[in-house]
């Protein structure tokens, strides 16, 4: 966040959507219905479960290991609405980045500075599992009483420091995941992650500005799920129905042209007949 409040020139022209619209990808083409019921679904049932959870973990709070429990859990069920409730929505009705980029760039900030914050937490946890295996006086040391939430101080810290200096990941409806590049959704932009500059595909080198008469054009996914054998839409064209012309005929019937076809078949195999089998 530091970047979007200290350089916000700087981050309008790295995340500007003034060469893409939302509209650029078609509705049916970012929205992903039954995998935004899925995560919505289960973002109720895992956000109403962790509540009892916590009240049984935090029963529990004297031993160190507990504590770091509980703040992981605690951190899981701030990131659950992002990681869940957001994407879901998002895919529900295939809202874009460029649809809020500052709302969409908080959002992803947010998310980056939890996951960070756990994901050290579960180190700390493991550290103080292996502690206690091989040493429990060097475990009453370290994680003993009030000290165990000094290292999850640690972590909250370790999370401020991805939310104000990491650029995060922004969530593509297309792909139903979380990406770095923020037009992921279309095909002819890419990004350069380390400046997160957009331009052409066919365009500058990386870290150059975007041109401004550059075609976005959406990007095509394929279907989550494909039948094998079933034709791709847009790889066969449509066939168009057969009208019989002509002198046309029943079964068993007979044309007055069924004794021409037979000799001019008659004189095709002569032709590609081989010589070996004309002298037999």
């Amino acid at each position: 966040m530091d970047f979007y409040l200290n350089s916000h020139d700087n981050w309008m022209e790295m995340y500007n959507c003034s060469r893409v619209s939302v509209d650029d990808v078609p509705l049916w083409e970012r929205q992903r219905t039954i995998n935004g019921t899925l995560m919505l679904i289960l973002f109720f049932i895992f956000e109403i479960l962790y509540i009892p959870c916590l009240i049984a973990i935090w029963k529990h709070r004297a031993h160190p290991c507990y504590k770091f429990l509980f703040f992981i859990g605690f951190t899981d069920v701030l990131m659950l609405p992002i990681h869940g409730l957001v994407s879901s929505l998002y895919s529900l009705f295939g809202v874009m980045f460029c649809s809020n980029p500052s709302f969409n760039y908080f959002i992803g900030s947010c998310g980056a500075a939890l996951f960070a914050a756990e994901s050290s937490a579960n180190l700390f946890l493991a550290f103080d599992r292996l502690v206690e295996t091989f040493s429990p006086k060097y475990n009453q040391i370290l994680f003993s009483g009030q000290r165990a939430w000094l290292w999850t101080m640690i972590s909250s810290s370790f999370g401020f420091y991805y939310f104000w200096e990491v650029k995060p990941a922004v969530f593509s409806p297309s792909y139903g995941n979380w990406f770095l590049n923020p037009y992921q959704d279309y095909s002819n932009i890419s990004v350069d992650t380390r400046k997160l500059w957009a331009y052409p595909s066919s365009g500058p080198p990386c870290g150059s500005a975007p041109t401004e008469s550059a075609m976005v054009e959406p990007r095509h996914r394929r279907p989550a799920f494909v039948i094998a054998g079933t034709p791709q839409p847009g790889k066969f064209k449509k066939q168009q129905p057969v009208q019989l012309t002509g002198n046309w005929k029943k079964k068993g019937e007979m044309s007055k042209y069924d004794n021409d076809d037979d000799d001019d078949d008659d004189d095709d195999d002569d032709e590609h007949t081989s010589p070996l089998t004309k002298n037999v």
